[in-house]
C-alpha cells in the first residue's frame, strides 16, 4: 500500500478562492463571522494593525503549491514558503490583485505595490514556479492586467522596454465575472436532474450544465438564480457525486461544494467558480480542474463523512478547531474529521493515530490526506482509515491503528523497502476470573457441539487475544453446573472473524461461506484452560473440548498465526464424515 492509491478524489489539487469585490462589497461583510486562524502567518501580521489593513472580507484560502491569501477591507495578505508573509495595502490594489486571479493565477505577493517606471503601480508575485508582474493602479496600463515574466511575451518585453518606454501588450485581461455566461431563459426544468438531494435541479448538456435550487416540488425556487456550472457537463463524472452528496462514499471533494454562488469568473480559456463549501477551476478544452475545499465546506461536509465508515455514532458537529497552521480536526468516537486549508484536503484519521500525531506531528510528517478500506458492512476491523504522510525528508509514510490502543507506522524508502515502527499503548491485561464473568455480555453461538444438540456455547472476549467460553442453554443462558474455562486460541482469533476473513473462529461458531460446517465446530466446549507446551523450540497451546482436541502453534511477534490442527474422537469424527457424505 502507499500513498499514490488514496481514496481521494486524484483531482484534488487546489484552486484560488476568486473575489470580485465590487465597491462597498467590504462594508456589507460580517468580520464578526469571519474565523481567523490564530496561528497563521497572515492573521499575526494583520494583529500588528487592524485598522491598516480593515476588516476581514473572506476566510483564508490557500492553494496549493502556491500559498495562502486573504482578503481585507483595505488589503490583501499572502503566504507562501518563499516569500514568507506580504501585504499588498489599499482596497482599490487588493479589488485589482483579485481581478486577475489572486494567488491561485499569479501566486503569492514578494511585497507591496511600488510606481514601475513603465506600467504605473505594481506587485510581483511568485506562484511556486514563475514570476508575475501585476498592475494595480494607475492610468499607465490596464489596472489588474498581469504577465508572466519568465515567459516568451515576458522577456521581449523586459528585453524592449527600455527603448519602447511601455507597458506589457500581451496579456488578456480576464472578464468580469458572468460576462461570459449567458443563462438561457427557455431552460426545461421538468428534464432536469434531482437525484438524492431534492434541493437542487441540473439541467445538464453536452457542454455545460445549469443549476438551481428546487422547492418541496422540484421546480425552480421562486427568485432563485440559475447558475452555469460547466464541470458538471454530460460528458463529465463530477456531476454525480456532486447531486449525491449526502449519498457519496467517496471523499470526493466535489462531495463538499454545495450549490454555486457565483457565475463562472472566465480568464482566458478557463474559469474559476465560487460553491458554497469551496472554489473550483476548470478548462473545458484541456479537461483539467482543480477544487479547493473551505473551511465552511469542510465544517458541512464532515456531519455527513461518518456514512463512508458506518460510524454514525461519531456524529460530527462541524465544530473544526485548528491544530497547527494549516490543519483543523473534530474528534469522534472512533475517527477524527481531519481538514488542511492549504491544500483543501479532508478525510479522517483513525483517533489512535490522532492521538499520536497531536503528541507528536514533526514524528510522523506532513499529512497528506485518507485511504480507506471497508464499504461500511463488517465490522470497525474492515472499515477503516490509513492516514498518508510525507517525512521531513520527503519520504511517502502511513499510519494505523493496531490492538486496542496502539499504533503502527510505516515509511518507505528511495529504493521500495520499508521500515515499520509499532507503537504499543496497550494497557496492562488483567485476566477475568472465570467464575466472575457477566454472561449477559458474552455472543451466544449456537454451532459449537454435534448435530441436533441443543444449545451452543457462550463466548466472552477478555484481553486482546484471550477467551472464556461457557456450554449454554438454547435462550443464551449458561448451563446449570456448566465450567467455564479459557481458550487463547479461539480469543486470537475472534477480532479477525469477519465478512472477508474465516478462520478458526469463524469454522468453530459460523457455518463456511459453502454453507457446510466445518469439524472445528463439532468440537463443542472446551473441558479445561489451554495448556502451553515446547517441542522443538516451538511453542504450543494444547487444549481438550468436548469432542475433541487442538494444538496449535503460538504466533510470535508480527508473525501470521498458523491454523490449529483440530482432532475429533472416534465417535465424533465418524458422525462428521457421515455429515460430510
Amino acid at each position: 500500500m502507499g500513498k499514490k492509491q488514496r481514496t481521494l478524489s486524484a483531482t484534488l489539487l487546489s484552486a484560488t478562492f476568486l473575489m470580485s469585490l465590487a465597491p462597498g462589497a467590504a462594508q456589507a461583510a460580517d468580520a464578526s463571522a469571519i474565523y481567523m486562524n490564530p496561528q497563521a502567518g497572515i492573521t499575526k501580521l494583520w494583529k500588528t494593525d487592524p485598522a491598516k489593513y480593515g476588516n476581514p472580507v473572506s476566510p483564508e484560502k490557500c492553494v496549493k503549491g502556491k500559498g495562502c491569501e486573504q482578503v481585507f477591507e483595505k488589503s490583501v495578505i499572502t503566504w507562501n514558503s518563499r516569500n514568507g508573509v506580504k501585504a499588498l495595502t489599499g482596497a482599490e490594489r487588493a479589488q485589482a490583485f483579485e481581478k486577475v486571479g489572486g494567488i491561485g493565477t499569479v501566486g503569492a505577493l514578494e511585497g507591496d505595490a511600488w510606481d514601475n517606471a513603465f506600467c504605473g503601480p505594481s506587485v510581483t508575485t511568485f506562484d511556486g514556479k514563475t514570476r508575475h508582474l501585476v498592475v494595480v493602479g494607475g492610468d499607465k496600463a490596464t489596472i489588474g492586467s498581469s504577465i508572466d515574466l519568465n515567459s516568451v511575451e515576458g522577456k521581449q518585453w523586459i528585453k524592449d522596454r527600455a527603448t519602447s518606454k511601455k507597458c506589457f501588450t500581451s496579456v488578456v485581461t480576464p472578464p468580469a465575472p458572468g460576462e461570459n455566461n449567458q443563462i438561457p431563459t427557455n431552460i426545461d426544468w421538468s428534464k432536469a436532474s434531482h437525484e438524492w438531494n431534492g434541493d437542487r435541479l441540473t439541467f445538464r448538456t453536452d457542454t455545460t450544465s445549469y443549476v438551481v435550487a428546487a422547492d418541496a416540488n422540484l421546480k425552480p425556487k421562486a427568485g432563485a438564480t440559475v447558475y452555469e456550472v460547466p464541470l458538471f457537463a454530460k460528458t463529465n463524472i463530477y456531476w454525480n457525486n456532486w447531486e449525491r452528496a449526502y449519498q457519496n462514499t467517496a471523499f470526493d471533494p466535489v462531495a463538499a461544494l454545495g450549490m454555486p454562488v457565483a457565475q463562472p469568473a472566465w480568464q482566458d480559456k478557463a474559469y474559476t467558480q465560487q460553491f458554497e463549501g469551496g472554489t473550483v477551476t476548470y478548462n473545458p478544452a484541456t479537461g483539467e480542474h482543480s477544487i479547493h475545499i473551505s473551511l465552511e465546506g469542510a465544517k458541512a461536509y464532515s456531519k455527513i463523512i461518518g456514512q463512508r465508515l458506518d460510524i454514525p455514532a461519531d456524529g460530527y458537529t462541524g465544530n473544526l478547531v485548528p491544530i497547527g497552521n494549516h490543519l483543523y480536526a473534530e474528534k469522534g468516537e472512533a475517527f477524527a474529521f481531519i481538514y488542511d486549508s492549504q491544500s483543501g484536503e479532508f478525510g479522517v484519521m483513525d483517533n489512535r493515530v490522532y492521538d499520536e500525531f497531536l503528541q507528536n506531528p514533526s514524528h510522523f510528517g506532513t499529512w497528506d490526506g485518507t485511504e480507506v478500506y471497508g464499504d461500511g458492512r463488517g465490522g470497525p476491523l474492515y472499515n477503516g482509515a490509513v492516514s498518508l504522510f510525507t517525512t521531513a525528508d520527503g519520504k511517502s509514510a502511513w499510519a494505523g491503528g493496531e490492538k486496542t490502543q496502539s499504533v503502527y507506522y510505516t515509511v518507505e524508502n528511495a529504493d521500495g523497502t520499508r521500515v515499520t515502527e509499532h507503537i504499543d499503548r496497550e494497557p496492562v491485561w488483567i485476566p477475568t476470573d472465570p467464575a466472575k464473568v457477566d454472561w449477559s455480555k458474552a455472543h451466544y453461538y449456537e454451532l459449537p457441539g454435534l448435530p441436533n444438540e441443543a444449545g451452543g456455547a457462550l463466548f466472552y472476549q477478555d484481553g486482546p487475544a484471550s477467551s472464556i467460553i461457557i456450554k449454554a442453554n438454547a435462550d443464551g443462558t449458561p448451563k446449570a453446573g456448566a465450567a467455564a474455562y479459557r481458550s487463547d486460541w479461539l480469543g486470537y482469533f475472534y477480532p479477525f472473524d469477519g465478512r472477508f476473513t474465516y478462520n478458526d473462529f469463524s469454522a468453530w461458531s459460523n457455518p463456511t461461506p459453502s454453507g457446510d460446517t466445518a469439524p472445528h465446530a463439532f468440537l463443542g466446549v472446551p473441558l479445561e484452560d489451554g495448556k502451553t507446551v515446547v517441542e522443538n523450540g516451538v511453542t504450543y497451546q494444547i487444549q481438550k473440548f468436548e469432542h475433541g482436541s487442538i494444538k496449535w502453534e503460538v504466533p510470535v511477534g508480527d508473525a501470521a498465526a498458523k491454523d490449529a490442527v483440530v482432532t475429533l474422537d472416534a465417535e465424533t469424527q465418524k458422525i462428521y464424515d457421515e455429515r460430510l457424505g
